[in-house]
């Protein structure tokens, strides 16, 4: 199967980076909509796409559709999209959640088009076209969620354009891959705000968590600045795996809780252990589902210009930052300037560059 033209419904930060890719890497023809014409006269503006506007008939031509929307509300203008689509088309998503949008596609879509779910894992805590990025996908799992019905041929189209973004696909059954977003994405979410939120309603007057919360906890709980209605979403659509793991979390806190109390030295030896040996062993080849935030602690004296300088030394080289500054709570880290990147291959430069040039840094 050929793809000379992809349409994409949504250009925010996953849509604009799938629109991206297609022309960049793939030199596939992309027409776009979105409800802010600011997207789209972007996208146009950077010839991302050749056509945009608000109008499914834009996308008559399509051989493939990606729908980049919320799930309920990619659900909620499926049936107006395939009334112009031709006999032959690819429909995918790139939701976080695969059972609601899988079963009503199936309902939904005319025998003679082709529906296969979608979920890049990767993304960022920023959003909007001007986030979007064609290498986004490079080196991340794509999951693919296809009928047993599905035509093999279609499978194998979808899969080659998922390794043209530089992705790695995995097929999943969608119920096992619900199962699987909610214990390592979706609950990760849900027990960062939580505890974000306990923090915010213990802290005294004076904010002293909010000003030291910085190292670890904010490490771990930065995946609660996320879109806030986007999550909504999500978990609404995946409540009940959620709440499963959610029990699991539960119990295994409370277990945590009884060993403290036991004063049992052992047992807490056992379970930290555990963990480590698990944390330890997760691969750092390949993203997950949780955008990976990349940090250099450098060893400097607190003196006027030593930021702009590391900044310039580092911006010289088109190495990229995300992030620079002073890290004013730093137990369990190595210098006080911190640095931030979204791209491990800038962060490896990084490390090289600072250290070429007789800064002491750790991460």
């Amino acid at each position: 199967m050929k793809i000379k033209c992809a349409g994409v419904v949504g250009l925010g930060l996953i849509g604009g980076s799938i629109a991206k890719a297609l022309k960049q890497k793939l030199n596939i023809d992309v027409c776009a909509i979105d409800i802010n014409q600011d997207y789209v006269n972007s996208a146009l503006a950077d010839n991302t796409i050749f056509c945009g506007g608000n109008n499914y008939s834009l996308f008559e031509e399509c051989d493939i559709v990606f729908l980049c929307y919320p799930i309920l509300e990619c659900m909620k203008i499926l049936p107006e999209i395939v009334k112009y689509l031709k006999p032959g088309c690819v429909i995918t998503d790139v939701g976080s959640t695969k059972r609601e949008i899988f079963s009503y596609a199936k309902s939904i879509i005319p025998s003679n088009m082709h529906f296969i779910g979608g979920h890049p894992m990767t993304g960022s805590e920023k959003s909007g076209y001007s986030q979007s990025k064609p290498h986004l996908f490079e080196n991340a799992y794509y999951i693919l969620t296809p009928y047993t019905d599905t035509n093999k041929n279609t499978l194998k189209t979808l899969i080659e354009i998922i390794k043209g973004f530089g992705s790695i696909p995995i097929i999943l059954d969608c119920e096992m891959h619900d199962f699987i977003t909610a214990a390592i994405s979706h609950v990760p979410h849900i027990v960062a705000s939580s505890l974000v939120d306990t923090i915010s309603h213990i802290d005294n007057e004076q904010s002293y968590m909010q000003k030291l919360a910085a190292g670890g906890f904010k490490d771990i709980t930065r995946i609660a600045s996320s879109n806030p209605t986007m999550w909504q979403n999500i978990c609404f659509s995946n409540g009940e795996n959620i709440c499963k793991i959610i029990d699991l979390y539960v119990d295994n806190l409370n277990n945590a809780k009884n060993i403290i109390q036991s004063n049992s030295q052992k047992d807490m030896l056992d379970f930290l252990s555990s963990a480590k040996v698990f944390r330890d062993n997760i691969s750092d080849i390949g993203k997950g589902a949780i955008k990976p935030l990349y940090n250099i602690f450098v060893d400097v004296e607190d003196k006027p210009g030593i930021i702009g300088k590391i900044a310039s030394l580092l911006g010289d080289n088109n190495i990229n930052i995300t992030n620079i500054g002073i890290s004013n709570s730093r137990e369990h880290q190595s210098g006080c300037l911190v640095i931030s990147f979204n791209e491990k291959c800038h962060f490896d430069r990084a490390y090289i560059m600072l250290e070429e040039n007789g800064y002491g840094i750790g991460m």
